[in-house]
């Protein structure tokens, strides 16, 4: 082990994208195996990192966390915008290794986080996460895509990203996706099967464009008191006017985390609409909804 920046990390070389995902288009059919991950120790929690998911397994590695700036920011704007008392569950769907979830235990508002994920190796590395942090008893992981209905779904995965697993929607050809069923559960029904009495704490939601349906699957959103933090991802959004019209029935405003100023809630529209005619396929941002 070597140190970088202060953070326990694994000596082996930085991987070249294309080099790596040529490597697995060689594979054919999509198939993970549990040798193609590595334990990554940071101050934050330990990670079971797919090494394919290059972006990713070097962010940990250098820099010790994923998504810790913009977790800080949730945290901070909730204080603002939802004041009072706060203690409860932290909510990740789309949980990836527990990159989020994980942190997330360090705030003293935190006493439990559910940990959704579809993909079945990626959800294998987030439990193998939780374990290696010793967390396990603070976060259950649910295999599974949460939406608009129980039932099942299509996942498309990702050949070179662990999180950017789509639901049933158009995706890269220039890569080998590969299509797998997985079950599908909206948040009321994880809420009713875990048999919690009281709303999350925190909702953090980074889904890849299928947004619009968890938020038509849960009554969370129209409970005052339940912070959203949601992804904004134009190029894989399901059903935008859905999408909006369930945000300007719900919020008032929201926090763009990006630039990190406030907007009207009708604002999305313009921001989809200027994101749209980019032509960075990948460009996405997260909102901070505001009653």
């Amino acid at each position: 082990y070597g140190t970088v920046t202060g953070v326990q990390t694994c000596a082996l070389p930085i991987f070249r994208t294309a080099n790596h995902t040529l490597h697995h288009e060689r594979r054919g059919k999509r198939q993970m195996r549990d040798d193609m991950t590595q334990l990554i120790r940071t101050p934050h929690g330990t990670f079971d990192c797919p090494t394919y998911s290059v972006g990713m397994f070097n962010k940990l590695r250098t820099t010790g966390g994923f998504e810790l700036p913009k977790l800080r920011q949730f945290f901070l704007w909730t204080r603002k915008h939802y004041p009072g008392p706060r203690k409860g569950v932290f909510v990740d769907i789309g949980a990836n290794i527990g990159t989020t979830v994980i942190p997330a235990l360090g705030s003293p508002m935190v006493t439990r986080g559910i940990a959704v994920e579809p993909a079945p190796f990626v959800f294998k590395c987030l439990e193998r996460s939780i374990n290696a942090s010793k967390v396990q008893n603070r976060v259950k992981a649910i295999h599974g895509a949460c939406g608009a209905f129980d039932g099942e779904t299509s996942l498309k995965l990702c050949p070179n990203n662990c999180g950017d697993n789509r639901l049933d929607h158009e995706v890269n050809k220039g890569f080998p996706w590969h299509t797998v069923r997985v079950p599908m559960m909206t948040l009321d029904s994880i809420w009713e099967r875990e048999g919690l009495a009281e709303p999350p704490a925190f909702i953090w939601i980074d889904a890849q464009g299928a947004e619009p349906g968890i938020l038509a699957g849960t009554q969370f959103r129209n409970d005052p008191r339940v912070p959203f933090f949601i992804e904004f991802f134009p190029p894989g959004l399901q059903d935008p006017e859905g999408f909006f019209k369930l945000l300007e029935a719900n919020w008032s405003a929201f926090i763009d985390a990006k630039d990190r100023k406030r907007y009207p809630v009708d604002h999305a529209r313009t921001m989809f609409a200027q994101m749209m005619k980019k032509k960075n396929a990948g460009i996405h941002t997260d909102l901070f909804m505001i009653r």
